[in-house]
């Protein structure tokens, strides 16, 4: 078992903070994304991913009510895993 500590950040830099915190315990995470319709709560635009330099492996958890939408803004080597709501998904 793996246990995969998950970083939900409303803005970029809080982000990025969590995101340097947690490479110095872990080699995977999975960042939370809102769109703030599906979920009250946004987070920092998905395109942001694109331009963060790091070690880490991660995973993707979309809570949008489109999550494809989201996903085609994002192209970043570490990306491993996509989860989003099943409804969701078949909704795009």
């Amino acid at each position: 078992m793996k246990i995969i500590p998950s970083i939900l950040a409303e803005d970029i830099d809080t982000f990025r903070k969590s995101l340097r915190d947690a490479e110095s315990f872990t080699d995977y995470i999975q960042i939370d994304l809102m769109d703030g319709f599906f979920v009250p709560s946004k987070s920092f635009p998905a395109e942001e991913i694109n331009r963060v330099q790091t070690p880490l492996l991660f995973e993707i958890h979309i809570m949008a009510e489109d999550p494809l939408y989201l996903l085609d803004r994002i192209v970043h080597k570490g990306l491993k895993k996509v989860i989003s709501q099943r409804r969701q998904l078949a909704l795009s």
